[in-house]
């Protein structure tokens, strides 16, 4: 039993691992731009309400509205924080196991404090905050 217990520990931390993205990708992509139809994959893909996914990123859906009408891009900062949290999902996807089970990991206040998890969402330092988080999850440490 503690084989196997090992071996799917293993192959949750190669998960992981294969869903990183070098601070450098995400600036590089960024850079590049990220359209709102991207915005609209990501709220999709992890059924997050797009005005609860634009008040994350500081945004009135109206203004993603406009640029999806004109196909303007998002400035690279607020393209960065979306790439950066589209990153975060897919890393607590594999971890975790399931989109289902990140979505619940962010509403569940970590055992050092009464805070959840998702509330750090609203900024890229919070982003990374729960990437390295999770990061810590996978290499085994308490959390």
């Amino acid at each position: 039993m503690a084989a196997q217990q090992i071996v799917k520990e293993k192959t949750a931390i190669r998960k992981v691992k294969s869903t990183i993205r070098t601070n450098a990708q995400v600036v590089a992509d960024a850079r590049k731009g990220v359209t709102p139809l991207d915005f609209e994959a990501f709220a999709e893909l992890y059924d997050i309400p797009k005005v609860t996914l634009a008040g994350l990123l500081h945004l009135n859906p109206r203004t993603i509205s406009i640029y999806k009408t004109n196909k303007q891009k998002f400035n690279p900062v607020t393209a960065e924080h979306l790439l950066k949290l589209k990153a975060l999902y897919q890393k607590g996807e594999a971890f975790l196991g399931s989109k289902e089970e990140f979505k619940r990991w962010l509403e569940i206040p970590s055992w050092t404090t009464t805070e959840v998890p998702k509330i750090l969402l609203n900024t890229p330092g919070g982003v990374d905050l729960l990437s390295d988080e999770l990061d810590r999850m996978a290499q085994g440490y308490a959390i």
